[in-house]
């Protein structure tokens, strides 16, 4: 399958399995030779021809069938909702295990939720009233001063970081 030259699609070919690559007509100057009919043959042509087309829709049939079975109505599927009871049981049951991990480890934190209180009701956080120009102001302030503070520090060397044990 890995070029246009490849002996894999002559090999799949040979097998004969329908699947939604395979052809529906073989390669008529190949595998299949023209049958010699007479004239008064016509019975045998159209019976051939029956059975070629018999042999098609079969194939087919049976790719609709393999494609069929392998799609997934996502539409059909029933969302899974979360009650507002549950959501905060398995919230509870996450955290708990999350401080458990975090006390073993030797951290010593315990683990909060960092969501607000109000998850479960959006409405009751957009409908309160837009934070103010003044406290923006401040927040911008102070994220200005915070940032020059920062850049004002500076590392004095007083004495080596590596020290050597046990050296004469």
């Amino acid at each position: 399958m890995g070029c246009c030259f490849s002996s894999d699609e002559e090999k799949d070919y040979l097998n004969s399995e329908a699947n939604e690559t395979s052809r529906l007509l073989g390669d008529p100057v190949s595998n299949n030779p023209t049958p010699q009919t007479q004239i008064g043959d016509g019975y045998n042509s159209t019976a051939q021809q029956q059975s070629q087309k018999g042999d098609e829709q079969s194939a087919l049939e049976r790719i609709l069938h393999n494609t069929a079975r392998n799609v997934i109505d996502v539409g059909a599927i029933d969302g899974q909702t979360v009650e507002n009871q549950e959501y905060h049981d398995r919230s509870q049951q996450y955290n708990g295990r999350l401080n458990v991990k975090l006390g073993s480890s030797g951290r010593g934190r315990n683990y909060r939720n960092l969501l607000p209180n109000c998850t479960a009701n959006p409405q009751v956080t957009l409908s309160q009233p837009p934070v103010s120009f003044g406290d923006v102001q401040m927040v911008i302030s102070v994220a200005d001063r915070l940032g020059k503070a920062v850049k004002e520090v500076k590392v004095e060397h007083k004495e080596d970081l590596v020290v050597p044990f046990g050296v004469p």
